[in-house]
């Protein structure tokens, strides 16, 4: 079922991102753009998912997935959450990289920078890949941890794509999670 996750967000980009957390407040302020205007909230009640959505991205769901992509195809946000017996965020995890590596080539991974994303414990990994059509990509992937589930948190960008990357770091900053 991670599978599906991961495919679903496998649009031919790939990202990386952090989450804002209450260990961030090392980090100056002034590097952090602005909540974008008029992003408006929208909500996924079946997975417990919550994030405002970048100005111009367009949004698509499924039962255990919520989708947003930049307008110009060059950068994803996915929040998958999997149904049945809770998982914890290191199987989530596991299973999305293994599914990276069969869709992707030249995958390499390394560990993220301990961030937690919407205020949770967080194993997160940067992998860079190449699609099928040879373009290289970023990828953030984040197994959170709540109380009684986890989710497979994803930020796709193609590499020249700073300016979506931002409004997807932005985005991945508004996100809240319920268990």
């Amino acid at each position: 079922m991670i599978a599906v996750g991961v495919l679903l967000a496998a649009v031919g980009v790939a990202a990386i991102a952090g989450g804002k957390s209450s260990d961030d407040s090392d980090t100056p302020q002034a590097q952090l753009p602005p909540p974008p205007r008029g992003g408006k909230e929208i909500v996924h009640e079946e997975i417990g998912a919550t994030l405002n959505r970048p100005p111009g991205w367009t949004v698509s769901r499924s039962d255990r997935t919520l989708m947003f992509r930049s307008p110009d195809q060059t950068s994803a946000l996915s929040i998958f959450s999997p149904p049945g017996k809770t998982r914890g965020a290191a199987q989530v995890l596991t299973s999305a990289l293994r599914e990276l590596r069969r869709s992707y080539t030249d995958v390499t991974a390394r560990p993220g920078d301990g961030r937690r994303v919407a205020g949770l414990p967080t194993s997160a990994v940067v992998v860079s890949a190449r699609n099928r059509k040879g373009v290289q990509l970023r990828i953030l992937v984040a197994g959170v941890q709540g109380r009684s589930r986890a989710w497979l948190v994803q930020v796709f960008a193609a590499d020249g794509s700073t300016a979506r990357l931002v409004e997807a770091q932005v985005a991945l900053s508004s996100l809240t999670l319920k268990s």
